[in-house]
């Protein structure tokens, strides 16, 4: 199986190429910027496609160049499909932010009814993927989410900014990921709404401020929850490279030494 990736740079783009690099049965090929200026290079990137997941967008600045501009990077990845004869299963990668009236939510709406129309001309499958918020490994702060946001500042001893009414839905990447890929096995088309864990931005502040301060301990925070293990391992990925490698301090006496790896919760 070969899929094509729309938008290089993200943080879901990245999670999804590490992902798919586990299984053998499935390549993978990448249209980044520079791609998006050569229809050439499009067309060729779309032939022989069996799946194109189309991450490529903006999600900041000027409305309408917002929108021209996702509106510009859908109708060449289409165009793209039609040179080359290729009717691949289009999976996009959409948001909650598509059911209010913001220049994003619209451009995402009108994306979707474009890639909807031109998979029922052409008889191809068509996912719309609606993403709350998504966060991993990666992500920028102050861009990506709330999460990458604390986890900076508390990687640095900065103070973070919690607004005690918010509520947020953080899902992460590699969860989004496994959903496309089963998405694409199965071949499944329509609207897929995937579910986040709603917590509130103070809760979510406290679970890594708590996590955070653990680890500054050596001890590994409670991980049974999947959900805790993914925040822990996102707050993990900000420390590097300035914690690592972690100093260990060696106790010794006449009957020998001893040295202290971990402690767990």
């Amino acid at each position: 199986m070969m899929i094509g990736i729309t938008g290089a740079e993200g943080l879901i783009d990245w999670h999804f190429r590490c992902y798919l690099k586990a299984f053998k049965d499935v390549r993978y090929k990448v249209a980044g910027r520079d791609t998006f200026q050569d229809p050439a290079a499009m067309a060729a990137f779309a032939e022989g496609c069996d799946a194109v997941v189309h991450f490529a967008g903006m999600n900041r600045g000027d409305d309408q160049v917002l929108y021209a501009t996702n509106l510009a990077l859908t109708r060449t990845l289409l165009e793209a499909c039609a040179a080359a004869g290729a009717r691949p299963h289009l999976v996009f990668s959409s948001s909650t932010h598509v059911e209010r009236e913001t220049a994003y939510g619209r451009s995402k709406r009108a994306c979707g009814q474009l890639m909807g129309e031109w998979a029922a001309r052409n008889g191809a499958r068509f996912t719309e993927l609606i993403l709350p918020h998504v966060f991993g490994e990666g992500g920028l702060p102050f861009y990506n989410s709330v999460v990458s946001t604390f986890c900076h500042q508390l990687a640095r001893g900065e103070p973070c900014s919690v607004d005690p009414g918010a509520e947020v839905e953080p899902l992460h990447a590699q969860a989004v990921c496994r959903s496309i890929l089963d998405l694409v096995r199965s071949g499944h088309s329509g609207r897929v709404r995937l579910e986040g864990r709603r917590i509130s931005v103070k809760e979510l502040h406290a679970s890594l401020a708590e996590m955070a301060a653990d680890y500054a301990a050596q001890i590994v925070p409670d991980l049974r929850d999947p959900f805790r293990r993914d925040l822990f391992n996102t707050y993990r990925s900000c420390l590097f490279p300035d914690h690592y490698p972690v100093a260990l301090r060696r106790h010794s006496d006449p009957r020998g030494s001893l040295v202290e790896t971990v402690k767990a919760r």
